[in-house]
Parts: structure tokens; C-alpha cells; sequence
């Protein structure tokens, strides 16, 4: 094979990985619109409201949404096969971390009801469930299609979900009149308190580049800042009770949660 002819190889090769990485880039970006769309129909639940059908529809309806998002993975699975899954890690990455945001928070909707405030760390969701939600048969092979799921991955999109729980909370303090209510706030308040001390206690020995580290310590800011504006919520919800909540609304304004386009 003379020069030219290696060349012309080199040249296939490289546009069918481009062509590939634009294709898992591409349904990556329908993963997170759909991951969004997901976790704004979760925060139609209420979490102080004694009555359950609402949640079990909305549950429901979010599991649909969830079929919606596995066929994309499949697609993306089938891309995958037969390649190393890392070299085309940044092309899914923003879909992955944020269907595990979407998919922890999901997953705090349907435990919470079993477990305390003592036992509130059951609720997280553990990469070994989000992994297995990642296979997938294939109808052409004995051998299952996988898209691993690395750690720093799964790290990125649970730190993501605390911004989520702490939106729930506030804007359900404002409705939390009961005294079970008001344990639910409370309960949001443990999730995410028990998660940031968790971060923290890897944080400075975790061995990732620079980079990525930067963004774990970004993200362990953010989860600080909303256990700080949930501690406050719930001290003047207990303390205080509901007719003083004007006093939390003055100093956090409403967090709205838009819904995404697409």
C-alpha cells in the first residue's frame, strides 16, 4: 500500500468516528432535553399534599418518559459497540449526567415514603441501578449492548440533583402546614445535607485532572450554597411555623421551574 492509498484510509477512518461522535452527540442532546422535561413534570408533585393518586399519575407518567429516554441510550449503545465507550466519553457526557440527575431525583419520589429522616440516604440512587438501566439486549448478538457509566460521571449528575431537591423544598415550605408536612421539608433538608457531607469527605482525595476536579469542586459549591438555603427554610419553618414563611419568601424569591423547549 503506497502513501497515498494509507492516507485515503486515514481519511474514512477518521469521518466515520466524526460521523459517529456527531450521531451520539446529537441524541445526547435529545437525552437532556428529555431528562429536563422529565424532572419539570416530577416538581408538579406535592410533596406536603396528603393525597397520593396525583403522585402515583405523575410517577407513572414519568416512567413512560423514562421508555422515551432508553431507546435513545440503546441507540447510542448500538453506536458504541465494538468501540472503546471512553474515547467518545465528552460526546454523552452533558446527556449522561443529566438523565442521572433526572433519574435520582425520580428515584427520591418513589423510596422516600419508606424510609426516616434517620434513614434518608437509602433514597439515593446507586450507580450499580443506573448502570444496570444501561444495558441492553441486542438482537443481533448473544452479548448485551453496555454503556459504562464512570464514576466522576455518576458524581457530576447526583451533585446536580441536590439543586433540584432544594427547589422542591422551598417551594414546598410555603404549603407545609401539617406537622407531616413539614417532616417531608425536613426529609429534603436531611437528603441533602447527608449528600454534601458525603462529597465532602471524598472531595480532596479523589484523583482526576485538574480539570475535572475543578468542576467536582464547582458543583460541591453550588450543593453548599442550597443546604444553606434549606437549613434557613426549614429553621424558620420550625421555629417560627407558617404564618411567619413571608420571612423566607422576602429572602428567596419563588424559584420557578421552566419548562424546556423542544
Amino acid at each position: 500500500m503506497d502513501v497515498i492509498d494509507q492516507f485515503q484510509l486515514f481519511q474514512q477512518e477518521l469521518e466515520t468516528k466524526h460521523n459517529k461522535w456527531e450521531k451520539i452527540v446529537k441524541l445526547s442532546r435529545d437525552i437532556t432535553i428529555d431528562s429536563k422535561k422529565l424532572i419539570f413534570l416530577l416538581h408538579r408533585i406535592d410533596i406536603t399534599s396528603p393525597e397520593t393518586n396525583s403522585k402515583f399519575k405523575i410517577i407513572t407518567e414519568a416512567d413512560e418518559k423514562c421508555d422515551i429516554i432508553m431507546k435513545k441510550w440503546k441507540q447510542i449503545a448500538t453506536e458504541l459497540q465494538d468501540e472503546d465507550s471512553h474515547a467518545y466519553i465528552r460526546a454523552f457526557s452533558p446527556g449522561l449526567q443529566e438523565f442521572i440527575e433526572a433519574m435520582s431525583f425520580l428515584y427520591y419520589f418513589k423510596t422516600e415514603e419508606n424510609y426516616s429522616i434517620q434513614s434518608i440516604s437509602n433514597c439515593l440512587l446507586d450507580l450499580s441501578e443506573i448502570q444496570k438501566s444501561l444495558v441492553f439486549a441486542d438482537d443481533e448478538n448473544k452479548e448485551p449492548l453496555v454503556i459504562p457509566i464512570p464514576v466522576l460521571e455518576y458524581l457530576y449528575g447526583i451533585a446536580d440533583t441536590t439543586g433540584e431537591v432544594m427547589r422542591l423544598c422551598i417551594n414546598s415550605a410555603a404549603k407545609a402546614i401539617t406537622e407531616t408536612s413539614k417532616k417531608k421539608v425536613f426529609k429534603l433538608c436531611a437528603f441533602i445535607r447527608i449528600l454534601y457531607e458525603m462529597f465532602l469527605s471524598f472531595s480532596s482525595i479523589i484523583d482526576v485532572s485538574p480539570g475535572r476536579k475543578r468542576l467536582l469542586q464547582s458543583k460541591i459549591d453550588v450543593m453548599k450554597s442550597s443546604l444553606q438555603k434549606v437549613e434557613d427554610t426549614c429553621y424558620q419553618l420550625g421555629l417560627r411555623g407558617k404564618e411567619l414563611l413571608d420571612v423566607i419568601l422576602k429572602n428567596y424569591e419563588p424559584i420557578k421551574v421552566n419548562e424546556p423547549s423542544g
